[in-house]
């Protein structure tokens, strides 16, 4: 009756790889018996080999993985989708130099990218406040505190794919409230 690909999503690295199954299901939605199963790339770069296993390219970009199932006189088809992203070249904070009063917040967010300035998926950030007053938690949520004076913050946001590690800096002025 129906396919089942899994994941029907992926994300991969250039040349990098990711492992597909199938199975073939009846109107019960129980595993189909005696059904053979062919894979291919139908739209976009790398390869698919007999077991479902893909395998990117040197490109980046987006790929359909399709698996093809046949039980008799019975076509099935299902499509996975592949995003293929290149190596982590740099890192991208926003917003850039904010100024804050005191007990001011901002929110952060980073962008890993590769060389083609392609946002990389699934890369988890570090936030710290390396200089400077204030706090910073997980998520890039940035507290100025209670400061007297002007001064000013430096935050760093650390990144890493594999075996590559980028760190990106920003930086926050506190305005004291004025006398006014």
């Amino acid at each position: 009756d129906h396919v089942v690909i899994s994941p029907v999503a992926a994300t991969v690295s250039v040349n990098g790889s990711q492992q597909f199954t199938v199975a073939g299901k009846d109107t019960a939605n129980a595993s189909a018996t005696n059904v053979t199963y062919s894979w291919a790339v139908v739209a976009g770069g790398g390869t698919v080999n007999g077991t479902g296993f893909f395998t990117a390219g040197n490109t980046t970009g987006n790929s359909t993985v399709q698996v093809t199932a046949t039980q008799n006189e019975t076509i099935k088809t299902a499509n996975a989708s592949v995003i293929i992203v290149g190596t982590l070249d740099h890192v991208i904070i926003s917003p850039s130099n904010v100024t804050l009063t005191v007990n001011g917040t901002q929110q952060f967010t980073a962008a890993g990218q590769d060389a083609a300035n392609v946002t990389i998926p699934g890369l988890v950030y570090t936030w710290e406040v390396a200089a400077g007053g204030g706090t910073i938690n997980g998520t890039g949520f940035f507290t100025a505190g209670n400061v007297t004076g002007n001064f000013t913050n430096t935050i760093k946001v650390t990144v890493v794919q594999g075996s590559v590690t980028r760190i990106a800096y920003t930086t926050v002025r506190i305005e004291a409230a004025s006398n006014d």
